[in-house]
């Protein structure tokens, strides 16, 4: 049973802060988008299991250009979430992260 609707959604530890310095620390990104100049959001979407671990990871958009991969590989890698609730139980759900992509200037 898959909750869309929640009372607390899933957060990655430590909220939207620190998963934004896990994106940062572990981005590679890709040598076919740095060429084409190719910024923008990857919406990856994947459910969180009560015990908080990821399953059903996909990209729903891309820009393209190795960006897909990439979004699903950091989230494939970014480890157990806190579980979204509902009535102060852990609950699986599904979630959509988008992960946005841009080259430093």
């Amino acid at each position: 049973n898959v909750n869309i609707v929640v009372e607390e959604p899933a957060t990655f530890p430590g909220g939207v802060n620190a998963f934004l310095s896990y994106l940062s620390a572990n981005v590679n990104y890709p040598e076919e988008a740095k060429k084409a100049n190719i910024s923008g959001k990857a919406y990856v979407q994947f459910t969180v299991a009560a015990d908080g671990t990821l399953s059903d990871i996909s990209v729903l958009r891309s820009p393209g250009y190795g960006l897909a991969e990439e979004a699903l590989r950091l989230i494939k890698a970014s480890g157990k979430w806190i579980p979204a609730k509902s009535h102060d139980t852990n609950i699986t759900s599904k979630y959509v992260q988008p992960i946005a992509f841009s080259i430093g200037k």
